[in-house]
């Protein structure tokens, strides 16, 4: 079923508003996975002049961990990783059927379940090396992200401006939506309240 007008900016606007957040949160050096925006960009049909430049060094920043020789080990361990979780979910599956099928051998569940457990605590553990390990990266390469603090500012503002017109096309109150952002800069919000964690709590103005 076809959507309404209404609908439809609707939709746009809550995927403004989204990759707004993600651009903040980019700008202040909290999100370095930009697969999200830079699908959100595309969505929105957004590719010509700022948006190009935009796109470009997002797919900069997502690539700056390949740039390390430590990076083919991050990524074998996230794949290993990975493995050990789908690992982890069939023999907890495992464990539940034999409960069922197979009742009084309550040893081998056992053995099911406290594999699984330790497979899961084994994948976990290699997850937070990943992260680990890519904050670090991250953070060799810091000032180059900060060198283009101003176009990831001017593309938030100029979202924001096409997401206020989105919201009056919805009939939606633009001054009724909030956003948590690191900054409290742009030009087309106010802040309202200062939040949790560094973060404001900010509406259109």
């Amino acid at each position: 079923m076809a959507m309404t007008p209404r609908e439809r900016s609707l939709k746009r606007a809550k995927l403004m508003k989204r990759l707004a957040e993600d651009l903040d949160a980019v700008r202040a050096q909290r999100l370095f996975n930009t697969a999200g925006a830079l699908r959100a960009l595309s969505e929105l049909g957004l590719s010509d002049g700022l948006w190009s430049e935009l796109r470009q060094l997002l797919v900069e920043i997502a690539r700056i961990p390949q740039r390390e020789p430590i990076f083919p080990r991050v990524r074998r361990f996230d794949s290993i990783s990975n493995s050990l979780l789908w690992a982890s979910l069939a023999l907890s599956l495992t464990s539940l059927l034999s409960l069922a099928l197979l009742r009084g051998s309550e040893v081998l569940v056992f053995i099911f379940m406290v594999s699984a457990l330790v497979l899961l605590n084994v994948a976990y553990a290699l997850k937070l090396y990943v992260l680990a390990k890519l904050r670090w990266i991250y953070s060799k390469h810091i000032d180059e992200i900060r060198s283009r603090d101003d176009l990831l500012r001017r593309a938030v503002d100029q979202l924001l401006a096409r997401m206020r017109g989105e919201l009056r096309k919805a009939g939606v109150e633009p001054s009724s939506v909030t956003f948590k952002m690191y900054s409290g800069d742009y030009s087309q919000l106010r802040v309202v309240k200062r939040g949790r964690g560094g973060m404001y709590v900010l509406a259109f103005r």
